[in-house]
C-alpha cells in the first residue's frame, strides 16, 4: 500500500508497505474504542507531545531538502487525530475509513472526504499512516525510508501539515497520521513548528508573493510597512511565555493576514524591543537527527 496524494479530483499512490512477520504472531487483541462513521468527531489529545514533535521534524526534515516549512492546523490535526483513533478502535490498518461489525470490516469514506468533514475546501491533499512506532523519530524514520512517503512529507506543493497519535490495546499499539494539505492561505511558520524555542530571535517563513509586508507581536505596535519576504528572522519580546507573531501582506489588491504562536523558553526579562526590528533573510539550517529503527508497518 503507499502514501496517497489528492489533488482535488485525482489520487495518486506511490510506495511500498513494510512490514514484521514478528508482529503476526502476537495474535488479535481487544482494540480501544470503536468510533462510527466518516470522521467529524473531535478527539482528545492522547500525547500532544509526540504530535508537534511529529510536525517538527517533518519541517526539520524539509529543511534539509531546501523546502519550506508547513504550518500546523489544528482541523487537520484533528482528522489526524481521529483516523489514528479509529484504526486502533477499529483494528485495522488503510487510508479510508471503516467500521468494525462483529469480525467484519465495513467500508465507510474515502480518506479524503474524512478530512473534508474537517478541514473542507483544500486544493491538494496527502496523507501517510504508520503503526507499530512507538515515538515519533521511529515513525519519521519508517516513512522517510519510503519513497512515496518521504515525496508527501518533502513535496513542495502543500503548506501545512496536520499530526494524529494515538494507542490502542491491538498488536501494534501505536498509531501515527499525518495528514497534508494546501488551500487558499498564506501560513505564516515560526522556527519550523518547534513547540519551544530558547532565544527571542526566531525564524520566520511567510508563504506567498506580496509586494509588501508588516509585523506585530503579541499586543506590541505593528512595524512600518516593508519589502515583502518569505524567509526572515525577527525578535520576540524576552519574556518567557507564549508569544504570537501576527503579519499582513498587501500585493496589488490582495490584503491577506497570517499567524503563528511559539512558547519562548526564556530566562532574561527585559522590555518590549523598540524600535522594532528590520527582518533579516538569512536563515540557520536545522539539524535534524533521526532514531534508526527496524519498520514496522505503513502505507
Amino acid at each position: 500500500m503507499a502514501g496517497i496524494m489528492l489533488y482535488r479530483h485525482w489520487i495518486v499512490r506511490t510506495g511500498a508497505f513494510l512490514g514484521l512477520a514478528l508482529l503476526l504472531l502476537l495474535g488479535q487483541a481487544a482494540p480501544g474504542r470503536a468510533f462510527l462513521g466518516c470522521g467529524g468527531e473531535t478527539i482528545p489529545e492522547v500525547n500532544a507531545g509526540f504530535e508537534a514533535q511529529l510536525a517538527a521534524l517533518v519541517n526539520e526534515a524539509r529543511q534539509e531538502a531546501g523546502v519550506p516549512p508547513l504550518k500546523l492546523v489544528s482541523d487537520l490535526s484533528q482528522a489526524a487525530r481521529y483516523h489514528a483513533a479509529d484504526l486502533g478502535g477499529d483494528d485495522y490498518f488503510e487510508h479510508d475509513t471503516y467500521d468494525r461489525s462483529s469480525a467484519d470490516l465495513e467500508w465507510v469514506c474515502l480518506w479524503w472526504q474524512r478530512v473534508e468533514a474537517y478541514y473542507p475546501g483544500f486544493d491538494k491533499l496527502g496523507e501517510n499512516i504508520a503503526a507499530g512506532a512507538s515515538t515519533p523519530e521511529w515513525a519519521m524514520e519508517l516513512w522517510m525510508g519510503s519513497p512515496g512517503h518521504r515525496d508527501n512529507i518533502l513535496s513542495p506543493d502543500f503548506r501545512e501539515i496536520g499530526a494524529g497519535y494515538a494507542e490502542a490495546d491491538t498488536p501494534y499499539q501505536h498509531y501515527w497520521v499525518q495528514d497534508f494539505s494546501t488551500g487558499d492561505s498564506y501560513p505564516l511558520v515560526i522556527e519550523g513548528e518547534q513547540p519551544a524555542v530558547f532565544e527571542p530571535e526566531v525564524q520566520v517563513y511567510l508563504y506567498g508573493s506580496f509586494e509588501q509586508m508588516r509585523l506585530r507581536v503579541d499586543e506590541g505596535e505593528w512595524s512600518q510597512w516593508m519589502d515583502f519576504q518569505n524567509a526572515f528572522t525577527w525578535e520576540l519580546p524576552a519574556v518567557r511565555g507564549d508569544h504570537t507573531l501576527y503579519a499582513e501582506m498587501l500585493g496589488g489588491r490582495l490584503s491577506v493576514a497570517a499567524q503563528d504562536s511559539v512558547y519562548l523558553d526564556y530566562e532574561a526579562v527585559t522590555p518590549y524591543p523598540a524600535p522594532l526590528p528590520t527582518p533579516d533573510p538569512q536563515l540557520e539550517p536545522f539539524v535534524p537527527g533521526f532514531f534508526i529503527y527496524l519498520p514496522l508497518t505503513i502505507q
